[in-house]
């Protein structure tokens, strides 16, 4: 397994200028999906657009509670660029560390949202419906919700303040 100290030392200085901005809100530690109180899970500094709904499980419950279907909402390192999905609908993939034990697959519709152009080693914000695998899950919808009457929001990804809806 490659390794990137430069990377993670960098992710952790920053998590540590976080430490002194109020916490988020407590989320519930039980098993039961349904036992989580939605809230804002990204720290305050963490700049995403007004109006992006910022409601959703942490990551790492979705992970131990092998959920499907929920929003979750977290940050990450991007650790790899995979090619495209180019079959309708396209998605651009990538691989997002989230944290030492666990990364995540974005898959993002570019038919329906902009491309984000990550790089390895860019910290970005999401929300998106994960989907739990045994390599640590899979977060699609990170766009608009494309159901009219959906009070969820959809999902989105921010990378350099910059939001991907």
């Amino acid at each position: 397994m490659r390794r990137f100290p430069l990377r993670l030392a960098l992710f952790a200085a920053i998590s540590g200028t976080l430490a002194c901005t109020p916490e988020p809100a407590p989320v519930a530690t039980t098993h039961s999906k349904e036992a989580f109180s939605p809230g804002p899970l990204l720290p305050n500094p963490f700049p995403v657009p007004g109006g992006y709904p910022v409601e959703g499980v942490d990551p790492h419950r979705a992970y131990i509670d092998r959920s499907k279907g929920v929003w979750i909402v977290g940050t990450g390192v991007v650790e790899r660029i995979l090619r495209d999905d180019t079959k309708p609908p396209r998605h651009q993939r990538f691989v997002l560390r989230i944290s030492n034990a666990q990364a995540v697959l974005v898959a993002h519709n570019i038919d329906l949202a902009a491309r984000v152009p990550v790089k390895g080693g860019d910290l970005i914000g999401f929300r998106g419906e994960y989907v739990w695998n045994d390599q640590g899950g899979l977060v699609h919808r990170t766009h608009r919700s494309t159901h009219r009457g959906d009070r969820d929001g959809g999902g989105w990804i921010v990378r350099n303040g910059q939001g991907y809806r």
